[in-house]
């Protein structure tokens, strides 16, 4: 899948087929892209683009220091 064929508000499990696995492998992928470390629990809250969006938000702003 090209990043042009994602929605912004699709929920990845419903729209796209994404599993738990998935999750984890857009955890990594944004880990390893920014050099940053999430927190486990920050997977589930990563359901759609909107919401990784707003989880790097919450992350930018509670550890300015340790993500930049």
């Amino acid at each position: 899948m090209n990043s042009c064929e994602l929605s912004d508000n699709a929920i990845f499990t419903k729209k796209y087929g994404a599993d738990s696995i998935t999750a984890i492998e857009i955890l990594a992928a944004i880990e390893s892209e920014f050099e940053i470390k999430l927190p486990e629990n920050f997977a589930d809250k990563m359901i759609s683009l909107n919401s990784i969006y707003t989880v790097m938000q919450e992350i930018s702003i509670s550890y300015p220091e340790e993500n930049s």
